[in-house]
């Protein structure tokens, strides 16, 4: 639950930048939750530059397969809420 705690602090500014608008890191996310590894390697492959990439892809990944349903559930809520939040609305 940590990493998912930080991944959503980290991630808070770029979705903000991105804005709900983008499809790209919203199917990421989709994908670190409910798609396979094997799906979510396909979708990254363009950005990873370095053996290291993968095998954080891969740690990503394995953090979510360890969550609960419902955690996994709220962390999509979460991530709906910064796209819809005020601060995000200029973007």
């Amino acid at each position: 639950m940590k990493l998912v705690i930080a991944l959503v602090l980290v991630a808070l500014p770029l979705c903000c930048y991105a804005g709900s608008g983008c499809p790209g890191l919203q199917n990421m996310i989709t994908l670190a939750i409910n798609g396979t590894e094997d799906e979510l390697m396909n979708a990254t492959e363009n950005y990873i530059t370095s053996p290291l990439m993968t095998n954080a892809i891969s740690q990503v990944k394995e953090c979510f397969l360890k969550q609960s349903r419902q955690n996994l559930d709220l962390t999509l809520a979460v991530m709906n809420l910064i796209y819809n939040s005020p601060q995000c609305s200029p973007y």
